[in-house]
């Protein structure tokens, strides 16, 4: 006997086509519904019944007799319940996923290569004009309180590192300020300070840097690092909004200092103003040819409009 020649009563479900059951009625009407129907086949492989039989095994309590269903229909029912179940738990994976990777997007990601380490191996960061990685981080957006911040982190893939190797940190130059048309050397009223795993502070001002060296932390077993350092904005004015730039380096125990990168701090500034203090940072330097042929223009622009003059 074709299990799809079965007509199964559904209180549950409604026979019309894009309908399909609530979430109300699969639990326990669902479940009864398919162990009735199991029963049926059951009893109807185990003795020679015809389709009466098995309708009044699954129809005796029935307060809807002429909502009939196939054992087919029933089964494709089910199946497509399963299917949107795991359509649904990939989806949840996914998320999870592509939110934990925002939750490191634009961290400073580090790897090492012939004995030194390498900052952005990837190279997936921006640039600046002079080559340097550019990192960013916000000293409002509110991890650390209104002047600090632990953005960016420090993060490198499993293998990428040599497991137990220390990692350091070095800041070199000074602590610049955006002017709002260029950086400047920033005044002795604000300084921004970088507290390393241990506790101790590395600290930019315009006059230079105090204690420039400082601990990330230790790889792991994995051969991965994963930290956040504190950056602090201190000083009378690290209140007025403005932007600022540090100048590091990273190296470890086991490899020397990578090539300097900028991290560049927002302090209050709108996005479309602090995009164009970075966007000051990796805008092209003409190279000394250039400057030379638009010296010359200018110079040829200056000869005939003197001779026109005359």
């Amino acid at each position: 006997m074709s299990a799809s020649s079965l007509a199964v009563d559904v209180p549950w479900a409604e026979r019309s086509e894009g309908k399909a059951a609530s979430a109300h009625h699969i639990g326990k009407r669902g479940r009864t519904a398919r162990a009735h129907m199991e029963e049926a086949v059951r009893r109807g492989r185990g003795a020679n019944c015809d389709n009466s039989n098995v309708l009044s095994i699954l129809t005796g309590a029935n307060p809807y007799p002429d909502t009939l269903f196939t054992v087919q229909e029933i089964s494709m029912k089910f199946s497509a319940l399963r299917q949107f179940g795991a359509a649904l738990f990939v989806a949840l994976l996914s998320s999870t996923a592509a939110h934990a990777q925002h939750l490191h997007a634009g961290d400073v990601e580090i790897g090492s290569a012939s004995g030194v380490i390498v900052v952005d191996p990837e190279a997936l960061a921006q640039h600046a004009s002079n080559g340097y990685a550019l990192f960013e981080g916000d000293f409002r957006d509110l991890s650390g309180g209104v002047f600090g911040t632990d953005d960016p982190g420090f993060i490198s893939e499993e293998g990428a590192l040599t497991p137990s190797d220390i990692i350091y940190f070095r800041g070199i130059g000074s602590l610049m300020t955006w002017s709002g048309a260029n950086w400047v050397v920033s005044t002795a009223a604000v300084s921004l300070s970088i507290e390393d795993a241990l506790g101790e502070l590395t600290v930019f001002s315009g006059s230079g840097i105090s204690s420039p060296q400082g601990i990330i932390g230790q790889v792991n077993g994995a051969g991965e690092i994963h930290e956040h350092l504190d950056f602090d904005l201190l000083g009378a004015d690290r209140a007025l909004a403005s932007a600022y730039l540090i100048t590091l380096q990273i190296g470890s125990d086991l490899n020397g200092f990578s090539q300097p990168f900028y991290v560049v701090m927002n302090a209050g500034l709108d996005e479309e103003v602090f995009e164009s203090a970075v966007g000051a940072l990796t805008a092209p330097v003409p190279e000394p040819a250039s400057w030379a042929l638009l010296l010359a223009g200018v110079g040829m622009l200056s000869l005939v409009a003197r001779r026109r003059a005359g």
